[in-house]
């Protein structure tokens, strides 16, 4: 099977004849993508992966072609727009080299075998079951249907932050919208205001930007002297691409921003652009009226920030038998005190490749003093990503714990599921602990105070 594309709103092609004679129809079956209807553009992506090859022109499923392994052929727009296709390009055209380039076409198509059957597995004994039916706490997905921005075709909302407010709870969520030539869509933060679990009020959270097109993510929130603050990844994705940046930003009762901060720590430079590496899953917490944050889980290094949101301690301990086999430990809900103690519930995956990803929540507690030393954890996944719930390829399995409240003696956790859900989760604390190990043996690996 050759998937081919000649349909392109913004770049039309126009010779279609002159490709399709250079395809042996007694060796493929010729599918048109443009006759193909999908919800989301990479649902098309079970395709490509069975695909001996693709031949597209200058539009989505081009740019579609960079996340398969899938050899293609691309025929980009003459004028300065042209896309750079990326992946498995084995021969880029612009188009008004078509008509005297055929025989290049038909070189590079005969080199492509006909795919081999590939086994289907309809039922695996090892999938975890839904997240609803993992545990026996409550849990559920938001239902965003009676919002003032329910959820529509081509839009999702995912990886939830939680806040209580003195005007109630609030959940801010990534929204997703489905761009073309965006393999991941235009994201932005959203705040929803709970009316039990239910979201009602929707105010979009208008974060100043530096350049056109930055995108927002993975919020995480909390509320501090009268103050909502945002923790986001923020990124540049299209003609000028950056890697993941962390801001915070301060925003009012009426969730308009106050001021927007890009930390200078670790890999973070002062804007989007002067990364010198990625900066994912920051975990901010107040301790003794001022800002901390979690940078690293395991070993955990905690850094105590000033009032301009510069760096003046670094606390880094380790828990040497910390045993969690399901992938390195990153960030989720921004700690919260309880007692002598802070509390967060964390992230990890194991896998890789197309539909192969799998993602894990676990919980952990850490002393409320310097060092912040890990106390208790976790040692088995409290839930799974799954195939069970909304999914689509290829995308991984994903829980992705971003917001916690304790609220008298249960826990009340958001999450983002399988990058297409908000879900919510209730733990008794009791039983949460019940389930937790102590860490035995804890490393004090550094103490250093930061000059500015």
């Amino acid at each position: 099977m050759i998937l081919v594309n000649f349909r392109g709103k913004s770049s039309p092609f126009g010779f279609d004849a002159e490709v399709l004679e250079q395809i042996p129809k007694d060796q493929f079956h010729i599918v048109d993508l443009s006759n193909v209807k999908a919800s989301r553009i990479y649902d098309l992506l079970g395709l490509y992966d069975v695909a001996a090859g693709v031949i597209t022109c200058d539009t989505a499923t081009l740019h579609l072609a960079a996340a398969s392994r899938t050899p293609y052929v691309a025929f980009t727009h003459d004028e300065w727009r042209r896309s750079v296709p990326r992946g498995n390009c084995q021969l880029q055209m612009p188009y008004s080299q078509v008509p005297s380039r055929a025989n290049d076409i038909g070189q590079v198509v005969r080199t492509w075998s006909r795919s081999e059957p590939k086994p289907i597995v309809v039922f695996d004994p090892y999938e975890p079951p839904s997240i609803l039916k993992q545990t026996a706490w409550p849990c559920e997905f938001f239902n965003f249907s009676k919002s003032a921005l329910p959820t529509k075709e081509g839009t999702d909302y995912y990886n939830c932050g939680l806040v209580e407010r003195p005007d109630g709870d609030w959940l801010v969520v990534r929204r997703s919208i489905w761009k073309e030539q965006l393999a991941y869509g235009m994201n932005d933060i959203v705040a929803f205001k709970l009316d039990g679990m239910t979201p009602r009020q929707a105010v979009p959270i208008n974060i100043q930007r530096m350049f056109a097109g930055e995108h927002f993510e993975d919020p995480r929130v909390f509320y501090y002297r009268g103050l909502t603050l945002v923790s986001c990844v923020n990124f540049l994705w299209g003609t000028i691409a950056s890697v993941a940046h962390q801001i915070i930003v301060s925003v009012g009762s009426d969730w308009k921003q106050v001021q927007r901060y890009d930390p200078i720590f670790g890999r973070n430079g002062p804007g989007v652009m002067h990364n010198v590496g990625w900066e994912k899953n920051w975990l901010w917490f107040v301790h003794n009226d001022a800002l901390h944050l979690v940078y690293i889980t395991h070993p955990h290094m905690v850094v105590r920030f000033d009032g301009k949101m510069l760096p003046t301690d670094i606390y880094e301990t380790k828990a040497d038998d910390l045993q969690w086999p399901w992938g390195d430990i990153r960030g989720g809900t921004p700690p919260v005190r309880v007692e002598n103690e802070y509390w967060s519930f964390w992230h990890s995956s194991v896998g890789s490749g197309s539909g192969h990803r799998r993602y894990h929540m676990g919980a952990y507690c850490f002393e409320a003093k310097p060092p912040f030393r890990m106390k208790r954890y976790t040692p088995k996944p409290l839930l799974s990503g799954s195939r069970q719930d909304r999914w689509a390829h290829p995308k991984p399995f994903v829980v992705f714990p971003c917001g916690a409240i304790l609220r008298g003696e249960q826990w009340l956790v958001s999450l983002g599921v399988n990058d297409l859900d908000c879900a919510w989760i209730k733990i008794p604390h009791e039983e949460l602990v019940k389930l937790t190990t102590p860490v035995e043996h804890s490393v004090d690996l550094r103490q250093t105070e930061v000059l500015c």
